[in-house]
C-alpha cells in the first residue's frame, strides 16, 4: 500500500505546486499602483491599492494610498473610509489622520476636520508650514480654533526641534 500511497503523494504534491494561485502578485499590483500615481491616473491607482488592501488586509501603506489616491481623485466619501483605517497603522497614522482632516474640511465639516487635525498632531504630525499653507484647510483658517491649533502645532514643531539640536 505505501508504494501506491508515495507516488500518489507526490502526484498531489506536484499538481498543488503547480497550480495557478489565488493570491495576487502583490508587488506587481504595488508596482501597477505606484505607477499609477506617478502618472496621477487616481482611478488605476485607487483600483490597484483596493486591490492590494483585499489580499492584505493589514498593509497599512496600501490603505493610506487608496485613501490619498481616492481623495485626490476627489471621491473623499470613498477616501474617509481608507484614511480612518490608515490610522490604525503606527507607520501611516500621522499623515493619514492629517488626510482625513483635509477631507473633513473639504466636505464642509469643520468640526470633524478639527478633531482629526487634533489626532493627527496626536500621533506626531508637526508640520505647521503644511497646515497654513493646505488649499484642502482653506475653509478652517477663519476659525479660532484652528488658529490654536496651528499655534499648538508651531510651539510642538518647535520643541521637537530644539530637542534634535541638544542630542
Amino acid at each position: 500500500m505505501r508504494s501506491v500511497l508515495v507516488p500518489l503523494f507526490c502526484g498531489l504534491l506536484a499538481a498543488t505546486a503547480c497550480a495557478p494561485s489565488d493570491k495576487p502578485d502583490t508587488e506587481a499590483l504595488r508596482r501597477e499602483a505606484n505607477r499609477a500615481v506617478q502618472a496621477e491616473d487616481w482611478g488605476a491607482a485607487a483600483a490597484a491599492f483596493q486591490k492590494l488592501t483585499e489580499a492584505d488586509p493589514k498593509d497599512g501603506n496600501a490603505w493610506h494610498m487608496l485613501g490619498f489616491a481616492l481623495h485626490s481623485a476627489g471621491k473623499l466619501d470613498e477616501a474617509l473610509p481608507a484614511h480612518l483605517k490608515a490610522t490604525e497603522f503606527p507607520d501611516v497614522a500621522q499623515t493619514a489622520a492629517y488626510n482625513a482632516a483635509c477631507a473633513y474640511a473639504l466636505k464642509g465639516d469643520k468640526d470633524k476636520a478639527l478633531e482629526w487635525l487634533e489626532k493627527a498632531m496626536g500621533f506626531g504630525f508637526a508640520r505647521p508650514e503644511v497646515v497654513e499653507l493646505d488649499p484642502d484647510l482653506a475653509s478652517l483658517r477663519g476659525d479660532p480654533r484652528f488658529q490654536a491649533l496651528l499655534a499648538k502645532m508651531k510651539q510642538q514643531a518647535g520643541a521637537e526641534a530644539d530637542e534634535g539640536g541638544q542630542e
